[in-house]
């Protein structure tokens, strides 16, 4: 059994691959196996009795060294981490040296060495060790040049920023000129045909001004320098609002056109308000554009996400013309449009959708659309709302309980109603069901608290001759839905008209129906020009003084024409330094300047550095801490910084729009101006407002106009639309008072009085309003018909003498 373990043992040492040599303490070969041979050239027979330092290749093998080492560290084997000699040509090699005594019952030690030819290995590590080296070469290579296309791309990007500022800069002015011109000659008498050239120039520099705007837009998207500006807002009114003015194009083209806010559940959202309207514009605009027959519907809600994030949608859909599924996944694209006719067809350029989808991305949402070409399309747009107010579950159905009646012809219309009065938290019931004769028992038998209907479709009903017959004592208002503009044409003598524009909006059907019906308005009236500015405001800073500094004669002259009708001083300077001078010259004269609004790149001395020399006191001590204002066609990322850092108040960019000016004019103006004729006419009206209602014939007729035009924001135009509707129905409502107190029926006399104080109201003469409150209120009561006579003529005489003098305010017209 030994036997065989020794021939197996020895067998396994003679074909090992390594190298195995056994030596005495002396050095001497005892054993040399076959590995050994090849490795070194020499037989065993020739090895073996030799001494190691005598055989070619292991000369140089220290094999004392080695052996001391072992006993040094206390170790019986030793892998020797370096080569051993080797001629040219030969393989390097390794070595391990151990010492064993073959058995427990040796005296003596051996000497067991093992060399293993590791040139496949060297070679491998040389190969990569030299791989290692060119790959670290072409990567700092790479590097290198990464570096300097990085550093290149933004020396491109810079020069890139500054092309785009300085071209902003050099086609807002001439486009300010043209815009602002075109506003000011409006205001001019013209021929028919010289204000259809002037709407042909509006339409086409609009256009200039749209395109200018999205690729600006698109650049500093394109260059991270997109500024995204936070606000807190109401989106139910930002999305009604936005309809509301949208609407009128898909009106005149024959649409309908719904608003669904209904799933908004927060009162106030923060996100970039005028980036969001941005994108909502686009599409509304689109699907108005598009569409041909049929509707254009906006519906908005918002979500609470898994992360916790609120998220506001807003969907529009439209019956237009669709997009083809081989043209939806171009949509998107800059400069392109679903076909090559569409632009031929209906103008744009195919920006919109593309600034769209990536200021949707920026505020932290996107843009998705469904499709069918021929049918329509519906974009949703999802944007994420940094922080919200949640709404008062008590305001989410301010309705509740309300029970309408719905007369539409229109299924849209029928829908869309049934919805939101519903979200609402009203019942709807068919006005189709009511009885054709629409008695006032059928009709209030329905528990109705309101109508709602189509005007068309309400004086084509079987009924309409009963409501407008005026039988009835009393039944529920009607709220008519008009497309804009649309003349009232239904008469309801039993009760209030409530004319809505569409698309009707939540808000106004609220404001129509909630709380007491027969105080609302007869009409939701349209917004005045926001450009108008009251008759209060224009007392409060009529003598104050601004300076417009501009290098353009044309900027000057478009901001002086917007301001010129403010009653204000202007001043102008064509430079910085003019405009330090002239505000020097100011001091010196004791006249302070109220606000500065000027140009930021002009020669000599600039808007920037204007600034700061007048707030070091250069242009008077006074003047130091003067408002200023700047106008610029840098639309670039940083400029309003700049701006602020410089020591200016505000930034407003060119084209000027005339209203921002006059607005940013009289907010500064306000703030730094007293008007001591102003304040002396606000004292007079408060003394007036706290006499007694009790009006003789001889008293001085109270109509305060400035009071009723500030109401209504100044649009004169209207309120004398309002006076004019005064002068017709005046005679009527005082005949109608008149007969009720002689047959003494004091229900008809309540109702009279309560008209006549509305429309007096109205027009400003809230003295007389007060005394037909108490007739009213006295009426209610069942109070003496003699008493009630006896007031009624005192007012009567008050009113008959203001017909006069409100005929004679319109005849000046």
């Amino acid at each position: 059994m030994l036997a065989e373990t020794r021939a197996l043992a020895g067998n396994i040492v003679s074909q090992s691959f390594d190298a195995i040599i056994s030596l005495d303490e002396s050095g001497k070969v005892l054993s040399w196996n076959g590995a050994a041979q090849r490795l070194f050239g020499v037989p065993p027979f020739r090895a073996v009795g030799s001494s190691l330092k005598a055989i070619k290749g292991l000369e140089g093998f220290d094999v004392d060294r080695q052996l001391e080492q072992l006993n040094i560290n206390n170790q019986s084997h030793r892998v020797v981490d370096c080569e051993l000699p080797a001629a040219e040509n030969e393989s390097p090699r390794t070595i391990t040296v151990s010492k064993n005594k073959l058995t427990p019952q040796a005296t003596r030690s051996h000497i067991a060495l093992i060399v293993r030819d590791v040139s496949a290995q060297v070679e491998a590590e040389k190969a990569i060790r030299r791989t290692n080296e060119l790959l670290e070469s072409e990567v700092a290579e790479r590097t290198r040049e990464l570096e300097q296309a990085r550093d290149e791309a933004q020396q491109h990007s810079a020069v890139k920023s500054g092309f785009i500022s300085n071209i902003s800069h050099e086609m807002r002015t001439p486009l300010n000129g043209i815009i602002g011109g075109l506003k000011l000659l409006r205001k001019e008498p013209q021929t028919s045909k010289g204000k259809h050239y002037v709407e042909l120039i509006d339409t086409s520099a609009n256009a200039l001004g749209v395109l200018i705007n999205d690729i600006l837009d698109l650049s500093k998207i394109e260059a991270g320098k997109l500024d995204l500006v936070p606000q807190t807002f109401v989106p139910r009114d930002l999305v009604e609002t936005l309809c509301k003015s949208m609407a009128v194009k898909a009106y005149e083209k024959g649409l309908e056109f719904f608003i669904d806010v209904g799933g908004i559940s927060h009162s106030q959202v923060t996100l970039d308000k005028n980036r969001f309207t941005q994108i909502l514009n686009n599409l509304i605009n689109n699907a108005c554009k598009f569409t041909h027959k049929g509707y254009v519907w906006v519906k908005a809600w918002d979500e609470t996400s898994e992360s916790g994030d609120l998220q506001l949608y807003v969907s529009i859909i439209d019956t237009g013309i669709g997009i083809s599924e081989q043209n939806q996944a171009k949509l998107f694209e800059a400069f392109t449009q679903a076909k090559s006719t569409i632009a031929i067809h209906y103008g744009g350029t195919g920006l919109g959708l593309s600034i769209s989808r990536q200021l949707a991305i920026l505020l932290g949402g996107n843009i998705r659309f469904t499709s069918t070409e021929g049918k329509g399309s519906e974009f949703t747009v999802v944007v994420k709302a940094d922080t919200a107010i949640e709404a008062n579950p008590e305001t989410q159905q301010p309705l509740k309980d309300k029970r309408i009646a719905l007369c539409a012809s229109n299924k849209n219309v029928k829908h869309w109603a049934e919805h939101i009065f519903t979200t609402l938290g009203a019942q709807v019931y068919g006005a189709d069901s009511l009885p054709a004769s629409c008695s006032a028992v059928h009709y209030n038998r329905k528990g109705v608290d309101a109508l709602i209907a189509e005007q068309d479709c309400l004086l084509d009903s079987p009924y309409s001759d009963a409501l407008e017959s005026g039988e009835y004592d009393k039944l529920p208002p009607i709220l008519l839905m008009t497309a804009p503009g649309e003349e009232l044409k239904f008469q309801y003598r039993a009760g209030p008209v409530i004319q809505l524009y569409k698309p009707v909006s939540e808000n106004e059907i609220v404001r129509a129906l909630h709380g007491d019906i027969c105080s609302a308005r007869e009409s939701i009236l349209p917004t005045p020009d926001a450009d108008e500015v009251d008759s209060q405001t224009l007392k409060q800073i009529k003598g104050a003084s601004v300076l417009i500094v501009d290098d353009n004669e044309t900027n000057l002259a478009i901001a002086v024409g917007a301001l010129e009708h403010l009653s204000l001083t202007i001043y102008t300077a064509a430079n910085g330094l003019q405009a330090i001078d002239k505000l020097k010259s100011l001091e010196q004269q004791n006249t302070p300047c109220h606000c500065v609004h000027l140009d930021c790149q002009m020669p000599v001395l600039s808007g920037y550095d204007a600034t700061q020399r007048i707030r070091e006191g250069l242009a008077g001590e006074h003047h130091t801490n003067v408002a200023i204002v700047a106008m610029t066609a840098n639309a670039m990322s940083g400029e309003r910084e700049h701006c602020m850092a410089c020591g200016m108040d505000d930034y407003i960019t060119k084209p000027l729009n005339l209203t921002e000016v006059q607005q940013s004019v009289i907010s500064f103006i306000t703030k730094a101006y007293s008007n001591s004729d102003a304040e002396q006419t606000q004292a007079e009206q408060a003394l007036e407002a706290v006499k007694s209602p009790e009006m003789h014939a001889s008293d001085i007729v109270a109509w305060d106009k400035n009071a009723a035009l500030k109401r209504l924001r100044g649009k004169e135009s209207l309120y004398k639309k309002v006076c004019r509707l005064f002068v017709q129905r005046l005679p009527i409502k005082i005949q109608e008072l008149d007969d009720g107190l002689k047959e003494e029926a004091f229900d008809e006399i309540r109702k009279s009085a309560h008209a006549l104080k509305g429309m007096c109201a109205d027009i400003g003469a809230n003295q007389i309003a007060a005394a037909l409150q108490n007739i009213e209120t006295d009426a209610a009561k069942g109070g003496s018909p003699e008493h009630l006579k006896i007031s009624f003529e005192k007012v009567k005489a008050q009113l008959w003498q203001l017909l006069e003098l409100v005929e004679s305010y319109l005849d000046n017209e």
